[in-house]
């Protein structure tokens, strides 16, 4: 089922785009999921402080969210005289996943080492 699932998605994805190569990672989607995991670890306490069970189930649902938000900031920039241009949507994609993947590293560069190999 999560096979079928992928695939679907990543055929929706390349047919959108009108791109054999397009992905995700490309367009600021599993930056965008990332981002928003490296916020819920930074809120946190020390590392060596246990996760908790709460938490540990709630990155999932985080990642999907920050995933979510970084697909419509993606749309919405590529958004255009109502219609989206595939090559518009790959760009602003492109542009979104160097912006967002330079506050995961910021974020994590002020982390502590602990938090970090989280």
């Amino acid at each position: 089922m999560v096979g079928i699932a992928l695939s679907t998605a990543g055929c929706v994805l390349q047919s959108i785009t009108r791109n054999d190569l397009a992905e995700p990672g490309i367009i600021g989607i599993n930056s965008g999921a990332a981002l928003a995991v490296v916020l819920l670890i930074s809120q946190g306490k020390d590392y060596y402080n246990e996760i908790g069970s709460f938490r540990l189930f709630l990155m999932p649902a985080v990642a999907i969210a920050g995933a979510f938000v970084a697909a419509v900031l993606v749309y919405s920039i590529a958004w255009r005289k109502g219609k989206v241009s595939p090559t518009r949507l790959i760009l602003s994609g492109i542009g979104v996943n160097a912006g967002i993947t330079a506050l995961v590293t910021f974020y994590q560069l002020n982390m502590s080492g602990g938090d970090y190999n989280r």
